[in-house]
Formats: C-alpha cells, sequence, structure tokens
C-alpha cells in the first residue's frame, strides 16, 4: 500500500469516527443548551436550530467549529412554538443524517416538537432510539 492511499485511508477513518449532531433548542432552553455544547467534542459536525420568539432572544453559542446554528424567529414567520424548529430538523436530518452511523447524537431539547421530531426520526428514518435524547 503505498503512502498516498495509507493518507487517504487515516483521513477517511477519521472523518468516519466524527461525532454527527442533530439538537433542537428554544427560548427556554438555552441554558440547557450551553452546557450540553461545553461537552461536545471538538470534532462534533452537525447542526443546532434554536427557535426563538423574536430576534432580542439570539445570542452567541460557543459550539465545536464544524457546529452549525440557525436561529428561528417565530415573529417573522408568525408560527406556533415548536413549529419551526421541527420542520428544520426533520428537514436537515432526511437531507445529512447518515442514519446507518452510530456516531449520531440528536438532542431534542425543544419540548413543543420533541415527540414529533423523534417518531419521524425512529419510523421514517430508522434512527436508533438510544441515539435520540430529549427533556
Amino acid at each position: 500500500m503505498t503512502n498516498q492511499i495509507r493518507r487517504v485511508s487515516r483521513r477517511a477513518a477519521a472523518r468516519a469516527a466524527r461525532v454527527q449532531v442533530l439538537v433542537t433548542a428554544d427560548e427556554r432552553s438555552l441554558l440547557e443548551l450551553e452546557m450540553l455544547a461545553a461537552t461536545l467534542p471538538m470534532c462534533a459536525t452537525g447542526r443546532v436550530f434554536i427557535e426563538v420568539a423574536d430576534a432580542s432572544q439570539i445570542t452567541h453559542i460557543d459550539l465545536p467549529p464544524r457546529m452549525t446554528v440557525t436561529w428561528l424567529d417565530r415573529s417573522v414567520r408568525g408560527a406556533a412554538s415548536g413549529e419551526l424548529a421541527g420542520r428544520a430538523a426533520l428537514a436537515w436530518a432526511g437531507e445529512m443524517l447518515c442514519t446507518a452511523d452510530n456516531t449520531n447524537r440528536i438532542y431534542l431539547l425543544n419540548e413543543a416538537s420533541a415527540e414529533h421530531v423523534r417518531r419521524h426520526l425512529e419510523v421514517g428514518l430508522s434512527v436508533g432510539a438510544d441515539r435520540i435524547h430529549s427533556r
């Protein structure tokens, strides 16, 4: 095996070992989100959807560098609590979540959409219940 192939194999193994994370939160769970973020490995990749009542609740959240935060403002869209985070999480999971991967971690901190999202992930995408954590 050449050095080039070994390097590519090591990079592929490192990518495969990364933890892929999906988080939903709202204005009531920001403290819980900050505590969760402090425990995530620096190599974690994924998405955080935070639903807030209005733009005044948007703040800075420290996350690993490969994690992306999307703030969802209910006042702009006239949505019910949990509606925006639930839809965003399911759309992202359907496109990006590697369901055969045992390194997936899903944290549903937004109580308003947690049960709906959990059911869709378990039934629709076959994500193991042990990978989904909620309040």
